[in-house]
């Protein structure tokens, strides 16, 4: 029998047969999920095609379907399947924005997803609308600020902890030395030394290009 909010209709039989079987359904999920058979209580319900018996208010039908995915999301919520539990959150809401259990799963299963700020939105917007289970919303607000808070910590000790990558020692060490600038530049290694300490002079004065002068006393003695 259609309740008071909603609005009587005569329907096809085949919608009739419809319904009659999404009522047989729901009172299994209903049953299951009071047993604690929350899989069973998961089964999708049958869908009317799209535009068929179509009506500007709200009918039993759609009243049905809307308990009918509310029931799947509860049920979905006690098996941690999070994302099964939004999806039917939404279709329960879809045909009634009012659902507030529905509402609340969403904004519950949005957390579990890792989705804070939408489900923190879902939920603000609901202890508006539904001031009574405000105590309840909150505590649920309560919880999901804190996993986030607990898994920004931890993601950012693991930064901290993470070594910066620097150049070993032989690497990031300046060598001026290895510059070719006239007589700083080192010999290089392939190079014998000059044997001599004249022949060494002529070997700097060489590399630099500065022309060696010698006074007539000194290049005397080196004769």
């Amino acid at each position: 029998m259609a309740s008071t909010s909603t609005t009587s209709v005569e329907l096809d039989p085949v919608t009739q047969q419809k319904l009659d079987t999404a009522k047989q359904k729901k009172e299994t999920a209903d049953q299951a999920f009071k047993a604690g058979q929350v899989k069973d209580g998961g089964a999708p319900p049958p869908t009317l095609k799209e535009g068929e018996e179509k009506k500007p208010e709200k009918t039993e039908v759609d009243e049905m379907v809307e308990k009918i995915y509310n029931n799947m999301s509860a049920c979905h919520m006690k098996n941690e399947n999070w994302q099964r539990a939004l999806e039917t959150a939404n279709k329960a809401l879809a045909k009634n924005e009012e659902n507030w259990k529905a509402m609340f799963r969403k904004g519950k299963a949005l957390g579990e997803l890792g989705y804070y700020e939408r489900a923190a939105k879902v939920l603000e917007d609901l202890k508006t609308k539904n001031p009574s289970d405000g105590a309840n919303i909150t505590a649920e607000l309560a919880r999901l600020k804190a996993i986030d808070v607990a898994k920004q910590k931890a993601i950012n000790k693991k930064l901290k902890g993470q070594p910066s990558k620097r150049l070993p020692n032989s690497e990031r060490s300046l060598k001026p030395w290895n510059l070719n600038i006239g007589f700083l530049s080192r010999p290089e290694k392939d190079k014998k030394a000059p044997s001599t300490p004249a022949a060494a002079s002529a070997a700097s004065s060489s590399a630099s290009g500065i022309e060696e002068i010698v006074s007539p006393g000194v290049a005397a003695s080196r004769s």
